[in-house]
This record gives C-alpha cells, structure tokens and sequence, in this order.
C-alpha cells in the first residue's frame, strides 16, 4: 500500500507542477477541446428534426411511383441542411483539433527543457509516460466537460426554438468524434516526450519556424462558416417573393368539402367560389402549398412534335414537373402574367374537356419551337390522360421551404376537373375574411391566415439553421483564434534568436515589427485564398435546399476578416514588440533558456 501510494505521488506531484508552471497551454487545449464538443454534440438533434407547413390530401390524379409530395420535399430539405450543419461541425471540430496539436506542439517545446532535466536525474521513461498521461486525462477531462455543459445547453435552445417536432429526442453519432477529440488531446500530452526525446538533456529549444498554412488553414475554416451562416440568414430575413410580381397580400383559409365522392367535391368548390364572388372581385381556390410554389413532383409526358434528346428525335418527353390545382382567379390573384393562349377559366369545370396550362420553361425545353398551347400532355397514370395545352404562364420561384429542391417545370390543371380532399382560399386582404363560408357550401372552412404571414413563417426552418451554422461559426471562430494566436506566437518566438541579431546588428524596431507583420499578413492571404477557393463550393451545397440564397458574397466577409485578421496580427506583434523593446542579449538570453 506504501509503494502505491509512493508512485502515486511521483505522478501527482509532478502533472500538478506541470499543470500549474504551463496553465495558459493547457487551458486553450481544453478550451479547444470544449469548443469542439460544443459544436459537435448538439447535431444529434439532426436525426430527429421534422418539419412540414403544407398538410397531405388526397390527390384526384392517378400518380406513378415517382411521386414526391410538399412534405417529402420538405423532410429532404430538413436533412439536407442537417446533413450541411453537421458538415460544418466537423469543419469546427476541425479548427479545434488544429488548435490543440498547434499549442501541443508549443506545450511539446517548452516542456522539453522540464523533461530533459528530470531524465538526466533519473526519473524513468515509465514515470515520465505516466505524469503525462495523468496530465493530458486532466486537460482532456476538463475541456469534455466544460464541453458536454455547453452542449446541452446549446441543444436545449435548439429544440425550443424548433419551428417543427423533434421525433423521439436525440440521437446518437457522436462519440467517434468525442474519442478523436479525447485522442487528440491524450496526442499533444505525450507530444513532449517525443520532443524531449530527440534533444541532448538538458535539452536545447530549437528554432525552427512554424508552417505558416497552419494558421491560414484555421483562418480560411472559421471566415467560410461565418459568410455561410450570414447568406443564410439573409436568405430566410428576406420577404418571400415569388417571380412574376406574385403578391403577399391577402387571406388564406384551409377548405375541405364533407363529400369523398370527387364529383361531390367539384360541386362543393363551385358552390364556394360562386358564393364568394358574391361577396368580392375574386376568389382564388389552389392544392395546398401552390401559395407557396410547392407542389406534387410527378412524371409527365409532353407531346413535344419534332423534338431531340442527345441528337435523338424523341416526340415524347418524360419530364419530372411540379403539379398545382388552381382555380380561374389563381393566376391573378398570385400576379402569375399568362404569356401565351389562356389561364384556367370557369368553363373548365369538372365535365368538360381537361386542358392544362405549363410554365414557360416547360414549354421552351420541351416543346418544339417552345409553342407549346395546342399540343398534349399526358398527366398521371394512364393511357387516356391527355390534356390539352391552352396556355403558358411565366415561370415562378418558390418562396416555401424547401421549394428548391423541385424541379423547375410545372403544370397547372384546373381544381374544379381534379378536386383535392382540401385546398386553399385566398381572398383579397380588404375583403372580410371568409369564415361565414360554411354556411352558404357544403364545406369546413379553417382559421384565416394573411398570405403575407404564412409565407414568412416559411423563412423559420432556414432561420433556425442559420442560428445553429452561425453558432457553429463562431465556436469555430474562438477555436481558430486560439489556434491562430498559439500559432503565431510560437512562430515567432522561434524567431527570437533572429530578431535578437537584428537588433544587435542596428535594425531599428519598425523594420523588425514590419517583417513579423507582413509574415501575419501572408498568412490573412492566404486564408482569404483558401476561403475565396472554398466558399462557393460551400453555398452551392446550401442554395441546392434553400430558396433565395445568394452566391457567395464576399461583401458579407468584411467583418469576419478583420476580426480574423486583427486576431493573426496581435498574436505575431505581442511577442515581436516584446522582443524588440529588451536589449539583443535579453532577447538571446529569453530564446535560449
């Protein structure tokens, strides 16, 4: 029990020594550490994130097996932005890693003297494997902690601020990237060994530079995250607009005719727009989500005439389109222009002849000569389901969440010939909102909503992306400062012997501190390279899901680079001031010892 306790203390002894004599190091390695799982943990809740705004109803057009509703577009949005927010917590915990092996290989160097002499007084290899061990699990424990704690309550205000549910709590993922992290940390506590290892004892601090791409690397990381999470919020801040000159001014109610028999129903929703142009100049009545520009993704087939697919003349063309159900007002009421032949009108009621109206881009890619009114088009499942083309309408952006990801052809059929289990009125904003409705039609009429308000709650799942990629910018931002600071500071204090004999040999302060700034200034270059190459890259991942985002804007930049920047240029000029205010044999003297 004695010689337990007697090597225990000959392990204690010295990591507390350690600990102490070298706290600022092993603080920014926990803190690395801490960030790192901060940023990783909560993407647990990526798994378990859902979200849909248009509500399933049952179609009247027989679909193929292609077939993709607005909420399967909008789960896949929900997982391709969660599959980009774990991307940029791997980039963070990235960013941390490099922190902790750049201040391990400070910790590695300013230990090395510490270590060698406690080798040339006896102490074993066993002793000297341990007293580190024991040193980094305290660093690696303390900074997984401190980062578990930031993590929940990190993951805390995400689910409360989830515009959708969170199904079945969070998942798992994680402890992979928590055992690299550990690893890491345990790494850069054996790092001095391995220093000490390869030097005479008493060992000789060496002078060799850092590579400077380290810190740029860091740099480029931390300024990529910071304009992503601000194209994203300026995406999801900006009023949805849809092309054309849709407007966002007016009065939605959700209808659901109390018939299941389709013909019932037509008769239910001519019964309702009726009684409501009775009331006001127009009343638009569409599938749910076409407000928004989402709809059901299926295969139809265009009688193109004297078309070409890869130099083949193909007459038929199968094309993934965007279906939407509108009414004879939809198209005005939306600001939609027709371009070409006709909208949908009151006479295309359920027993009269189908007829559809296609997008202009549908039109021009795949109709000869892009005239497409006149021609057929074959919607749904079926050999009889042939539509004739009366008309073009320009092309609209969606403004719903996760509408990029649709294809951008669309038809638009008339809801009176294809009825849906429920649909959408939209009113103009100044008439009385239509909540009487259900007395005059056989028809339940839901709560009214202003156009404009249902359209910005779409911005809230990208909105709240935004806040997790921003927050995950800035956890990589602290991590990257530390690792750039640590960085820059060891380089230069690698050049201590060099910039002693420069000011023994007469170079006045501001060449000395001009050189060290232009080294921090290479290496703000080369992060803005670096950023410059791998932003877009970045944001053409992100604009793939969400609606409206921009290019990437090196404008949104500005901030980040300079605070970036100011972080390189500090962390070089400290030690450099430092080192040009003593005399050039105090300087020496500080190096080597």
């Amino acid at each position: 029990m004695h010689r337990v306790s007697t090597r225990l203390v000959a392990l204690v002894a010295p990591a507390r020594w350690a600990l102490r004599q070298h706290r600022r190091s092993a603080a920014v390695v926990a803190i690395a550490a801490g960030l790192a799982v901060g940023a990783i943990l909560p993407l647990r809740l990526s798994g378990a994130l859902q979200y849909t705004s248009v509500r399933d109803t049952e179609w009247p057009i027989r679909s193929s097996p292609l077939l993709a509703t607005p909420s399967d577009t909008q789960r896949h949005a929900v997982t391709d932005l969660a599959a980009l927010a774990r991307g940029i917590a791997v980039a963070a915990m990235l960013a941390a890693a490099v922190t902790i092996l750049v201040t391990a290989v400070a910790r590695a160097r300013a230990r090395g003297v510490d270590i060698g002499i406690r080798r040339a007084v006896g102490a074993s290899r066993r002793v000297l494997a341990g007293t580190a061990m024991l040193e980094a699990a305290v660093i690696a424990g303390a900074g997984l902690i401190a980062g578990a704690a930031i993590a929940a309550v990190i993951e805390r205000v995400l689910v409360t601020t989830w515009p959708g549910t969170v199904a079945g709590g969070p998942t798992g993922g994680v402890l992979a990237p928590i055992l690299v992290i550990g690893g890491l940390v345990i790494l850069g506590g054996l790092m001095p060994l391995v220093h000490a290892r390869h030097r005479a004892a008493p060992p000789v601090v060496g002078d060799e530079p850092l590579w400077l791409p380290v810190p740029a690397t860091q740099f480029a990381i931390a300024l990529v995250l910071l304009v992503l999470a601000a194209q994203l919020a300026r995406a999801a801040t900006a009023p949805a607009q849809a092309a054309g000159g849709a407007s966002s001014v007016g009065t939605v109610a959700a209808v659901t005719p109390r018939s299941a028999s389709s013909a019932d129903r037509a008769i239910a929703y001519h019964a309702l727009l009726t009684a409501q142009h009775d009331r006001t100049s127009m009343a638009s009545l569409t599938s749910p989500g076409m407000l928004l520009g989402l709809g059901r993704v299926d295969i139809v087939i265009t009688d193109c005439g004297w078309c070409s697919q890869g130099g083949i003349m193909v007459p038929h063309h199968a094309v993934p389109v965007v279906h939407h159900l509108v009414s004879a007002d939809t198209f005005r009421a939306i600001g939609l222009p027709v371009l070409a032949g006709r909208g949908i009108t009151d006479v295309d009621a359920w027993e009269a002849p189908r007829v559809a109206v296609v997008s202009r881009r549908l039109a021009r890619d795949h109709f000869q000569d892009g005239q497409a009114v006149g021609r057929l088009i074959r919607v749904g499942r079926g050999t009889d389901e042939w539509y004739a083309v009366v008309g073009i309408v320009a092309d609209r952006a969606p403004s719903g969440f996760g509408g990029q990801r649709q294809p951008p052809h669309a038809v638009y059929l008339s809801v009176l010939q294809h009825p849906p289990g429920s649909a959408d009125l939209l009113v103009p904003a100044t008439d009385s909102p239509p909540r009487t409705l259900s007395a005059v039609a056989d028809v339940d009429v839901g709560r009214p909503e202003a156009l404009e308000d249902l359209r910005h709650r779409e911005s809230a799942p990208t909105e709240w992306f935004a806040r997790l990629i921003r927050l995950e910018g800035w956890l990589a931002v602290l991590a990257a400062a530390f690792g750039m600071f640590a960085a820059m500071r060891l380089w230069v204090t690698g050049l201590l012997p060099e910039l002693g004999l420069r000011r023994a040999v007469g170079a006045p302060r501001h060449r000395i501190l001009g050189h060290v700034a232009a080294r921090a200034l290479a290496v703000t270059c080369a992060g803005v390279v670096v950023a410059a190459w791998a932003g877009p890259m970045v944001s053409d991942a992100a604009r793939g899901v969400v609606a409206g985002l921009s290019s990437w804007d090196p404008r949104l930049a500005a901030q980040p680079l300079a605070m970036l920047a100011s972080v390189t240029l500090l962390a070089a000029l400290g030690p450099a001031w430092g080192a040009v205010s003593r005399t050039p044999a105090a300087t020496l003297e500080q190096r080597g010892s």
